[in-house]
């Protein structure tokens, strides 16, 4: 029978795999400079700036 440390540290473990693959929840999407997007990022919606903008 295991113990609830044992089965925690069994899913952080798992979980820490599944975080660092390819496609997982911290894999790099892209690095973008904000001055050079002035048409935006392609696929991403939204318009991106580097100065503060006031909305109304």
């Amino acid at each position: 029978m295991s113990n609830s440390l044992d089965d925690w540290k069994h899913w952080r473990d798992d979980r820490v795999v599944a975080a660092r693959a390819p496609h997982g929840p911290l894999a790099l999407t892209g690095t973008h400079w904000l001055a050079d997007l002035r048409g935006g990022i392609p696929g991403v919606p939204g318009r991106w700036s580097s100065r503060a903008v006031a909305w109304c």
